[in-house]
């Protein structure tokens, strides 16, 4: 019952990441900051740094979140078999061996978050702007 419960809690991780990658795919498809050349050659710097800002994190936020996404889906789904097979020792083997796996989709996990923040922070400066690219 309570390796049932672990693998719940295990869950929850691979399901947020989910809905936040989705959020980051669907807020990145939306961006248009127009020619990068363009905004150089309007020395429209602000603009400029916050498209660079913008790229990169949600870029970044997708693969963490695709990251943790795995990581945390593998881990229940095995776990999840090794209950099913009545394999208790198993499972307690497969959980000692991959706590570092663990530790890091969780790492993976915080950052997609922190990165859906800083995107959605760029599109609601892009949106307050007198001359909005976004």
């Amino acid at each position: 019952e309570r390796k049932q419960t672990r693998l719940d809690g295990l869950e929850v991780y691979a399901v947020v990441s989910a809905v936040t990658a989705g959020t980051l795919v669907a807020v990145f498809d939306s961006y248009h900051p127009g020619d990068i050349l363009d905004l150089i050659a309007m020395e429209r710097w602000l603009e400029l740094c916050l498209s660079i800002l913008f790229t990169a994190t949600g870029a970044f936020g997708i693969v963490c979140g695709l990251h943790c996404i795995f990581v945390f889906s593998l881990i229940t789904m095995y776990g999840r078999t090794a209950l099913g097979m009545e394999r208790d020792d198993a499972l307690e083997i497969f959980f000692s061996g991959t706590g570092l796996q663990r530790y890091h989709g969780f790492k993976t996990f915080v950052a997609s978050l922190y990165s859906l923040g800083t995107c959605l922070l760029v599109v609601i400066a892009g949106k307050i702007s007198s001359n909005p690219s976004i």
